[in-house]
């Protein structure tokens, strides 16, 4: 996702976050996704920082476009769920895309966003990929993703 967004920048950096924690994900090193980054000629155009995504360490309305790809499902905590939401929309700036990609609570982020906003929401499911994983794991695995606009 990284290097994919790095590629699309024509000015800026692209930053990703991650606890970075090897309980959570063997393997899971900060190094990783930077070496990618310089195998595919964008590492002028990444960055990586430590982070807990309900707290994040970026300034208001710092980022033009907000990614995120199966995170947000992990905390059990619906509020939890929701700051992290929260802080998606604090960091994105007025006209900004938020893209949100997950398997679960998709009901649950889109009464939120709308809540809090944001607009032109629209819930794009995954195609194939995502109706042969939701058949496979017995409808617990749906990937779709919800994508809008801040306003103002």
């Amino acid at each position: 996702m990284l290097v994919g967004a790095a590629r699309r920048l024509t000015t800026g950096v692209a930053v990703g976050i991650d606890l970075w924690r090897a309980e959570d994900q063997d393997a899971n090193m900060p190094e990783a996704p930077l070496d990618n980054a310089r195998r595919e000629g964008v590492a002028d155009r990444v960055s990586v920082a430590t982070a807990d995504a309900r707290v994040l360490p970026f300034a208001d309305r710092s980022f033009d476009a907000v990614v995120s790809h199966w995170v947000v499902h992990n905390l059990p905590d619906a509020a939890d769920r929701a700051r992290v939401l929260d802080e998606m929309l604090r960091v994105l700036r007025p006209g900004g895309v938020l893209v949100l990609a997950d398997i679960a609570h998709h009901e649950a982020y889109r009464a939120h966003l709308v809540e809090r906003g944001l607009g032109d929401l629209r819930i794009l499911d995954g195609g194939l990929e995502a109706a042969m994983a939701g058949a496979l794991s017995g409808g617990t695995f749906r990937p779709k993703a919800i994508v809008g606009r801040r306003g103002g």
